[in-house]
């Protein structure tokens, strides 16, 4: 194989690697911003202290090992829609001990719901998404995700 060769199986295998790893999800596997989820939520679940209950749907479903968009309903306790909120996202590996390298954005859509893109699961096992909400009321909330 000639020097050249060597240089692009190289570059071919570094873009591989690089996009095996990367952190966003392909435009047609993830929620359209704007667009509320339709169907059933993944799981509802209470915040610590009760004040929020949230609702969690993902793209793609089931979750994977990978990019993945999480949807966030958020409302009161008397239901109603909680907007103007501070969401902050920790994806987190409870059983070795660490998180993902990409930073998930939270995104606010309207009508109490709240985007996370990327959500990077890139092991199989149990992911916990730490959460933390600032509005009136400060709380937070950790579900997991199982990934196969």
């Amino acid at each position: 194989m000639s020097p050249f060769g060597s240089c692009r199986a190289l570059f071919l295998f570094l873009c591989g690697v690089g996009a095996g790893c990367s952190a966003e999800a392909p435009a047609d596997t993830g929620f359209e911003p704007g667009i509320q989820p339709t169907g059933e939520p993944l799981v509802t679940f209470l915040s610590d202290t009760a004040t929020w209950r949230l609702s969690l749907w993902t793209l793609p479903i089931p979750p994977r090992k990978g990019a993945v968009d999480v949807m966030y309903r958020i409302v009161d306790m008397f239901g109603e829609p909680a907007d103007d909120l501070i969401v902050q996202v920790v994806p987190w590996m409870p059983a070795h001990g660490h998180g993902t390298s990409a930073r998930a954005a939270v995104r606010p859509q309207g009508d109490g719901f709240y985007l996370i893109r990327p959500v990077y699961l890139y092991m199989s096992g149990r992911w916990e998404l730490r959460t933390e909400i600032e509005g009136v009321v400060s709380d937070r909330a950790t579900p997991s995700l199982d990934i196969p």
